[in-house]
């Protein structure tokens, strides 16, 4: 790729990282985690799920100092549990994006600068 096409793709990557910057500028609230259901028995074996209807529950599980975490929520997700949760996970994916883009413009950069630099020895013999 030739310098000018470089630096192009450079600036388009560029305005395209500022683009996910501003969305990640002011977050609406969030929260930390990941949503799942449990499927499970309770032991009793009265119980209807003694008869293969489990019991359902939803949890949010995060990392806490190199460990995961679990929290009942119940059997119902609140909205609002939900929508925060989706942001943080937007939110996640929109910082990888940026840590993508920041890599690649990286790599481009040092491709620029090799096609300018040279040795010692080159510049001394192309001088003579």
């Amino acid at each position: 790729m030739d310098s000018g096409k470089l630096r192009q793709r450079v600036l388009e990557l560029d305005e395209s990282r500022h683009r996910l910057i501003q969305n990640v500028l002011r977050p609406l609230p969030m929260i930390i985690g990941y949503l799942f259901q449990m499927r499970r028995t309770c032991g009793n074996p009265h119980c209807r799920c003694a008869k293969g209807k489990v019991h359902v529950s939803w949890y949010l599980s995060r990392r806490q100092q190199g460990r995961t975490k679990l929290k009942h929520v119940g059997r119902v997700i609140p909205d609002w549990l939900t929508e925060r949760v989706r942001r943080y996970r937007e939110h996640q994916k929109t910082l990888a994006a940026i840590r993508k883009i920041n890599r690649e413009i990286s790599g481009l950069l040092n491709l620029l600068r090799e096609e300018k630099t040279k040795t010692v020895e080159a510049e001394m013999e192309d001088r003579r």
